[in-house]
């Protein structure tokens, strides 16, 4: 049989049909070894989309009945809103109507990492249970929505090092008050030198010194004091008191003048005995938190252009320090730059945590009310 007899019609319909019979065969094998498979891909190994789809629709299972994710799976959420999503979760009451808990997991060969050693306000998605979870993350938004935190706000974490999430950068730290880690003598001292006169003279603006503190429209004297207690008022309420003072913010800063007062006339050798009875609360109190923090003044924005924040920062905190509300968070967070990483295939400048901040007039939103801020991600190692 020469090339020109093999190359005919004939020859070629043949193997065309030997051909087809060897591929009916693979494909009946194929389709027989895949009834074996799972009829849904691991959540890990569906795209994003199918993965909403799937959290969207279907049942979480209850707590016990799912293992947590192994150590050596990084998570990433994100909370979100859409017509699509509004329309499943009426249809089920276990999601809330305004938001749902997207969980993903990916595997990586990175060290392990466990969302326990997480700070203490990132949640923990570790757990399936995405109705309790999504209820908790909630109730947390809530809390700190009014200071400029949204419910909209995306965390993922980069090599199981770096983290990044949403935030908005409130300023600068510009002015520290005198460390005060010796005890509550010194930092007395450093008050009776920083004074109302010193803070007035920190909020100098263009040769005008303010009457007012910006972020809530109160006098000076009035926002550095309830500053300097950290508010005590709002959350202690001490203002229900035994010999029966009024309940008005104005005589809580009276009261906190009277502290004062007493401390710059008992003199040093009375402090350790302890002012009178109707002052004692507000003395012990201040005994146990000066040992944690220090005054600070904050430059808002990027060159201080926007104003001054009072603020008690942590004693570790040093001037050039940033402060920052960090999404679904409680309170706020002093940040400092740790120089730059690469993250993925961007160079990102990097920061560690500090501590926790008390900022005066953002703790309820008063400052963040008619004010244009930009979201931003910021990135902690």
């Amino acid at each position: 049989m020469d090339a020109q007899d093999f190359l005919s019609l004939p020859w070629r319909l043949w193997i065309f049909l030997i051909t087809l019979w060897h591929h009916s065969i693979i494909a009946n094998l194929l389709t027989e070894a895949f009834r074996t498979f799972p009829t849904e891909l691991p959540l890990y190994a569906q795209s994003p989309h199918e993965r909403s789809s799937l959290l969207y629709t279907q049942t979480p299972p209850s707590r016990d009945a799912v293992p947590k994710l192994d150590e050596d799976v990084g998570s990433s959420a994100i909370i979100t809103s859409s017509k699509k999503a509004k329309a499943l979760m009426s249809s089920n009451p276990r999601y809330p109507l305004n938001m749902i808990l997207c969980h993903r997991a990916s595997h990586t060969n990175h060290a392990s990492h466990s969302s326990s050693s997480l700070p203490s306000w990132i949640p923990d998605f570790s757990s399936p249970d995405l109705a309790a979870e999504s209820s908790r993350i909630l109730n947390r938004i809530s809390q700190f929505s009014a200071s400029g935190s949204q419910p909209s706000w995306h965390v993922k974490i980069h090599d199981h090092r770096l983290l990044e999430i949403h935030a908005i950068r409130l300023g600068t730290i510009a002015a520290l008050g005198r460390d005060s880690r010796t005890g509550l003598i010194p930092r007395i001292k450093h008050w009776q030198l920083l004074g109302v006169g010193g803070v007035r003279e920190g909020l100098r603006t263009n040769g005008a010194v303010p009457q007012r503190y910006p972020p809530t429209g109160e006098p000076i004297d009035e926002a550095f004091w309830r500053t300097v207690f950290w508010d005590y008022h709002a959350g202690r309420n001490l203002n229900q008191r035994k010999n029966g003072r009024g309940a008005s913010c104005s005589t809580d800063v009276a009261l906190y003048k009277e502290w004062w007062s007493w401390v710059q006339t008992a003199g040093l050798h009375r402090l350790d005995h302890g002012p009178p009875e109707d002052l004692r609360e507000v003395h012990n109190q201040i005994k146990v938190d000066e040992r944690e923090s220090r005054f600070a003044r904050v430059r808002i924005g990027e060159g201080g252009e926007g104003g001054t924040v009072f603020t008690m920062c942590p004693l570790a905190s040093k001037v050039g320090d940033s402060v920052w509300i960090l999404f679904g968070a409680s309170v706020p967070f002093v940040l400092r730059e740790r120089g730059f990483e690469w993250v993925g295939w961007k160079r990102r400048k990097v920061f560690r945590v500090v501590g926790k901040c008390y900022a005066h007039g953002f703790m309820n939103g008063e400052g963040m009310q008619g004010r244009e801020v930009e979201k931003r991600s910021v990135t902690i190692v």
